[in-house]
């Protein structure tokens, strides 16, 4: 067991007052002890924020009598400020596929980065989709994720461990590897050898060529 000694600072309103949080409007009492949010308008906050003196005003105690204990229009504006700092942030939060998939509509949409550089291994959403670019390139309107831009995109499926039991869904443009299994339309085939690169053509296509049906 250890034993440590905190300090922590604590604020206390002038009679009559209570202080309130300027982000949101959130009324938050007469006193205050300062330590770490990790919420902000309800929306949960990728880095813990350490709450500051600055970060709060004094204000008329309201009536309790009345609902309204919050700024809604503030909480509002506050959240759609909290949205985009997540989106902008969610390639760096090193998410699994699945896990990815599961907060796709977090991911910043393709089409907004139009006509500028998309880094190596950062995913965007597109037609619903999430693609991981396999390449340093500038995103150019006619060239969007697809089968046909293979050499730029790849799909993000959910995992699968590849086996006869339990194959990869096949959606291309996908890279594929010698011994596993993938499932197209109702098929299961085996892969043969390792594609290399990521194979814009369906399976049914590649039979004798990199797979084998099952």
């Amino acid at each position: 067991m250890r034993i440590e000694q905190i300090t922590t600072s604590r604020m206390i309103a002038d009679e009559g007052k209570v202080f309130r949080r300027k982000s949101d409007g959130m009324i938050c009492g007469e006193e205050i002890t300062l330590g770490y949010d990790y919420y902000d308008a309800g929306v949960g906050l990728a880095h813990p924020h350490a709450a500051r003196p600055e970060d709060f005003e004094e204000v008329d105690m309201p009536d309790y009598e009345q609902p309204p204990v919050i700024d809604q229009v503030k909480r509002l504006n506050r959240t759609s400020e909290l949205i985009k700092q997540n989106t902008e942030e969610i390639n760096s939060l090193g998410l699994s596929d699945n896990d990815a998939l599961k907060v796709k509509e977090w991911y910043p949409h393709w089409e907004d980065f139009i006509g500028e550089t998309i880094e190596a291994g950062f995913v965007t959403l597109y037609a619903d989709n999430l693609w991981r670019a396999r390449q340093t390139h500038t995103a150019m309107e006619v060239y969007p994720p697809s089968m046909d831009t293979a050499s730029l995109y790849e799909v993000i499926v959910e995992g699968h461990e590849g086996t006869a039991d339990d194959p990869i869904p096949f959606t291309p443009p996908m890279e594929i590897f010698a011994d596993k299994y993938y499932v197209q339309d109702g098929v299961v085939y085996r892969c043969t050898r390792n594609s290399g690169m990521a194979l814009s053509y369906n399976l049914a296509d590649l039979v004798g060529l990199y797979v084998e049906r099952v």
